[in-house]
């Protein structure tokens, strides 16, 4: 699509598809900064290319989103006695003839019925579902425990079935509100001189039923669910107690080239974490207020040298994945030194030293175990920035490889995983229902605070620098593993 002059010039939703692109960092570097210098220049609201990144979301209640930044303009255009996009042409309507008021009660009457019939077997569905997925759960707690490698399999597969019989017990416990509102309505609405008479007393009558049902099924998924989770708890625990002890296998961790020297990435398991990259804008700016924070506490005669700064806190909502993980970030955001030649360096295989770098720790929660997933977690996993401690990071050079389409970095020492920074693929987590997300719980501090003691940091890290013509930035990575003690 060729870009108009001015804002009046697209229609609403050709600007939003310009938007997105932005949002979801789709195209190169040289690209994305084009597309948001262009949006800069036209959209005339004072903010400018901010609202990408800060929008007024308060005003609309809902969360920074390609629509809050298309709401945000129409409404700044529209106090500006103007349209922000250009109207599409409609068609001309025929008004449609005046219809009596029996007419429009019986239509309104009958649009209820439709409505609480499509609830009702919803409440029938959910219930269909949590039967067959608790007897599914009860079957996976029936089987013989299996030790070795066959562990992991049926480790996975207790999870599933541990985190769908959850799933339809949250389902039932969402449609509580809507069936609870829609028997009140029904009930409200049975004398309502403005509604037939007739169809309202059977869309009474239906509510009725169906609340009744809801309840029922509610109250036993309640009672039935909570000794199954349990048991389910404790033989993940014992299944994940022996796949801790397996050796670990290849792994690739993979992320989107186009997006390598952009922003902050976390990779895991199942691909690069979907929550991590909607955080672009906290996380850098949780990355420089720990920088800020060591840079005080290095110079300042009241700063602690040894400060650890934690930018990142998160747990794997699955047992069974691998616990292996890496998170990247923008060489440019930690250290920038235009007189480095990082290709050379890679060259040769030597190290850099870095003022401050990233280790990974692992932590144990404070206070009762929280539930998540398919079981409590009793700890988290931690990512802290600190100083340097005088030792150099390996720059590594990533190369290309046709076959897979991606720029590979390790993978020759044992247990080390491999780096892939995938082109023109989406290297995210997929999105599934059938098990539970790679990543179950994500902090970023909003002000990272500095730990004046802690143990000695142990960095496993590097920085990759790829080819010229990949037109990408380096990149500095950390490895972490959960696994570790904390």
């Amino acid at each position: 699509m060729k870009p108009a002059n001015q804002l009046i010039d697209y229609e609403e939703n050709e600007f939003l598809s310009v938007v997105h692109a932005i949002w979801n960092v789709e195209l190169p570097q040289p690209e994305h900064d084009l597309h948001i210098a262009h949006f800069n220049s036209i959209v005339a609201h004072p903010e400018g290319s901010d609202l990408l990144f800060c929008p007024q979301s308060s005003n609309f209640g809902v969360a920074n989103s390609p629509a809050t930044v298309i709401d945000t303009l129409k409404a700044w255009h529209q106090s500006q006695g103007r349209p922000a996009f250009k109207d599409p042409v409609l068609a001309p309507t025929i008004a449609p003839a005046a219809k009596t008021r029996e007419q429009r009660a019986s239509e309104s009457s009958s649009l209820n019925l439709e409505r609480a019939r499509t609830l009702v077997a919803q409440v029938q569905a959910a219930e269909q579902q949590a039967a067959g997925h608790f007897a599914a759960l009860e079957q996976q707690l029936a089987a013989e425990l299996v030790h070795g490698s066959d562990a992991l399999a049926a480790l996975r597969s207790l999870e599933s079935a541990q985190y769908q019989a959850k799933r339809s017990v949250d389902a039932l416990k969402r449609q509580a509100l809507p069936v609870r509102l829609a028997y009140e309505g029904a009930q409200r609405d049975a004398s309502s001189r403005f509604l037939d008479s007739g169809i309202q007393a059977l869309v009474l009558q239906v509510m009725t039923q169906g609340s009744q049902q809801h309840a029922v099924a509610l109250a036993s998924a309640l009672e039935r669910h909570p000794p199954l989770y349990q048991r389910g708890v404790e033989r993940i625990e014992r299944l994940e107690a022996q796949t801790a002890t397996l050796a670990p296998g290849p792994l690739a961790l993979k992320g989107a080239a186009h997006m390598a020297g952009l922003y902050p990435a976390l990779l895991t398991a199942q691909g690069m974490s979907r929550d991590f990259a909607q955080q672009q804008y906290h996380l850098i700016k949780t990355f420089r207020s720990a920088l800020a924070e060591l840079h005080w506490q290095a110079t300042s005669p009241q700063g602690e040298p040894g400060t650890q700064v934690p930018v990142l806190e998160f747990v794997f909502a699955s047992p069974s994945e691998d616990p292996r993980f890496a998170v990247t970030v923008p060489l440019a955001e930690l250290f920038e030194d235009d007189l480095l030649d990082w290709a050379e360096l890679a060259q040769r295989g030597a190290k850099a030293m870095l003022p401050f770098r990233l280790f990974a720790a692992v932590q144990v929660t404070d206070g009762e175990p929280q539930s998540i997933g398919v079981k409590p977690f009793t700890h988290r996993s931690e990512v802290l920035m600190a100083q340097g401690h005088g030792a150099g990071v390996p720059v590594r050079a990533a190369r290309w490889d046709e076959q897979l389409q991606a720029y590979v970095v390790g993978g020759e020492l044992p247990g080390a995983p491999t780096l892939l920074w995938c082109a023109g693929e989406d290297a995210y987590a997929p999105v599934t229902t059938d098990r539970p997300a790679s990543i179950g719980y994500l902090r970023l501090p909003p002000v990272p605070q500095a730990r004046e003691s802690a143990p000695a940091p142990s960095f496993n890290d590097c920085i990759v620098v790829f080819a010229p013509e990949a037109n990408l930035s380096p990149v500095y990575v950390m490895f972490g593993n959960r696994r570790m003690q904390p």
